[in-house]
């Protein structure tokens, strides 16, 4: 009260500019420290969840020196009321807009304010934040804004570490609720394995080996029931009962997602650069019961793991950052059992499969226990991850016509045909045309603000410091008309997109051989991800039409596929560039890079 009195009412600060649904309004910080849009103040609930959330998309404009003292007090206060407005009543879009809106404001306070001469005022806005952020109850906002806050630990004081630390054992859960699971242990444990059929006998095996007994197989062998039991390895609680479902597949692995008796989901085999695992997560139902414990043991489940955060907020996943090719699947299934015959921690069970394999590092996987899974989520769909290493993502997107999160699934497959182009190159003992330094270096950052006619997508180049040297990663935006069509469609033609940039900036100018790996390589995002036989070729024969390659015949390209096991190499775009200039009589000189409606 006393710095109002001394400060005076100081001056309105504009923020900028916003767009909403093709209308642009400005926003602005009255001398009282409330929110103002078109220097209108807010009238109702719907206007003040408007005003407060693009006031934070504007946040940046808020610098140290911007508002004086008495300014930053008042809108503390704002904030304080919004937020206890947003987590009062029937949740809705506005009340979301409030909550949003308010936590980023708040966030950008705390880092912009002086702790030698406002130390009280960012205290109170670090614990106003953290005690809205415990109260709650959407699990998506909540792991957002954890995120985001969890950047201020080294400002907090031991207090709010301590309230940080409990609303992280919400958010990054420690164990598996097994008691809960089996009523004390009175109950069996429920669970539902899936095997890939490349892998079914290997992996089978392992129910053989625990002596556990077979009571249902039907005639085609692709469907059993074991019932077992499992000591607690640490000798202290009551033996659990263990009643798992084994099925042989590949699509279908999370359809016990939706069984509320389920607690416990498996799937041991290929990821087919995602589209295994894009389409179980299509497939399935919304989760019900108890949170999951999920363990995907394919190929860089990291592809996946924003689409299933998205479905399934509350399951706990244990997925890899790569591949995993050899035993390390198995032992983690048994170190799995372990960890819930003993009622232990997910840390007891990454420490027992820390290990080293030929193919593949020692952290593979991704524990829901670790912070690291922040990469790969994008809770609010916004088409960017909530940590990357262009920085943190600091405001929870409530506007969801702009759902990207197919386009976070189209740059995700860039990322692995890059790493897989390199991988079967390197293993053939040959270079490859985009090496170790071009995969995992594409980052999906959102929308684009001021899309030019037919911009699918825009890639820039950007530096960073990594490990003590400089690294070139491509940050690319999208345009969100485009979206809600065929995703495999639009995976293929923002592949194509992305590449043809990528190859731009690396070689100077898009020769018509690099433009045409860039197209291939959008093919085989379209033949990975349309996993179904009825659609993949519709698909693929319009994508071509849109890449401007007239009725090329998809039996064509995936005969290129066969008969080359790789992804993009020289080899195989010669091949592509040979069938279009032979049999289609295609001039690749000619051919200009296709602008989209």
């Amino acid at each position: 009260m006393a710095a109002r009195t001394t400060s005076g009412r100081g001056n309105r600060v504009p923020l900028g500019t916003v767009s909403e649904l093709g209308k642009t309004f400005s926003v602005s910080i009255t001398p009282g420290g409330r929110v103002a849009y078109n220097d209108k103040l807010p009238t109702n609930l719907k206007e003040l969840g408007t005003a407060i959330y693009h006031a934070a998309r504007r946040a940046d404009s808020l610098g140290p020196d911007v508002l004086n003292e008495a300014t930053q007090r008042r809108l503390f206060g704002t904030l304080s009321d919004a937020l206890d407005v947003s987590q009062t009543g029937r949740r809705t879009i506005s009340r979301e807009r409030l909550f949003a809106g308010s936590m980023t404001l708040l966030l950008h306070l705390a880092k912009t304010l002086d702790p030698a001469e406002q130390g009280d005022l960012r205290e109170a806005v670090i614990d106003r934040a953290l005690q809205a952020l415990h109260e709650e109850d959407d699990p998506k906002l909540q792991s957002f804004y954890f995120q985001a806050f969890s950047t201020l630990k080294s400002k907090m004081d031991p207090a709010q570490k301590v309230a940080l630390k409990e609303i992280k054992d919400l958010v990054l859960p420690k164990a598996p609720p097994v008691e809960e699971y089996t009523a004390g242990r009175t109950k069996p444990l429920v669970v539902e394995h899936t095997i890939h059929e490349e892998f079914w006998e290997e992996e089978i095996s392992l129910y053989k080996d625990l002596g556990w007994k077979l009571v249902k197989q039907n005639s085609k062998d692709t469907h059993r029931v074991y019932e077992g039991e499992l000591p607690d390895p640490n000798g202290e609680k009551a033996p659990l009962k263990v009643r798992v479902t084994v099925n042989k597949g590949e699509l279908d692995f999370l359809s016990g997602m939706s069984d509320p008796d389920n607690h416990v989901v498996i799937y041991s085999g290929h990821s087919a650069l995602g589209g295994n695992g894009s389409q179980a997560i299509n497939d399935a139902g919304h989760a019900s019961g108890l949170p999951k414990t999920v363990l995907i043991s394919n190929c860089r489940g990291k592809d996946n793991y924003a689409e299933f955060a998205n479905k399934f907020p509350r399951a706990m996943l244990i997925a890899t950052e790569d591949p995993t090719y050899s035993d390390s699947g198995q032992l983690r299934v048994r170190a799995m059992y372990d960890m819930l015959a003993g009622g232990d921690t997910f840390a007891s069970m990454r420490n027992k499969t820390r290990v080293r394999f030929w193919d593949e590092k020692a952290n593979n996987y991704i524990y829901p226990d670790e912070r690291r899974r922040f990469r790969y989520t994008d809770f609010d769909a916004d088409g960017r991850t909530e940590r990357t290493v262009l920085g943190s993502d600091p405001l929870f997107n409530i506007e969801k016509r702009r759902n990207l999160s197919d386009f976070n699934r189209a740059i995700a497959f860039v990322n692995t045909e890059l790493y897989y182009h390199w991988e079967l190159e390197h293993e053939m003992g040959r270079s490859s045309t985009y090496g170790k330094k071009y995969f995992d270096h594409v980052i999906p950052d959102g929308s684009i603000d001021d899309p030019e006619p037919g911009e699918l997508v825009r890639v820039e180049a950007v530096e960073r410091k990594v490990g003590g040297r400089t690294e070139t990663f491509y940050r690319v935006q999208a345009d969100p008309n485009d979206l809600g069509g065929n995703r495999d469609l639009y995976a293929g033609k923002v592949t194509a997109h992305t590449m043809m940039a990528i190859a731009e900036h690396s070689f100077g100018e898009l020769e018509p051989f690099e433009a045409m790996r860039s197209v291939l390589a959008g093919a085989q995002a379209i033949y990975y991800l349309d996993v179904y036989e009825n659609t993949a070729s519709e698909t693929m024969a319009e994508y071509f039409k849109e890449m401007g390659l007239g009725d090329l015949d998809p039996k064509d390209v995936y005969a290129i596929f066969e008969q080359f096991d790789s992804h993009v190499n020289d080899e195989q775009t010669d091949a592509f560039c040979d069938l279009l200039e032979g049999r289609y009589n295609l001039s690749l000189d000619e051919w200009k890079v296709p602008q989209h409606d």
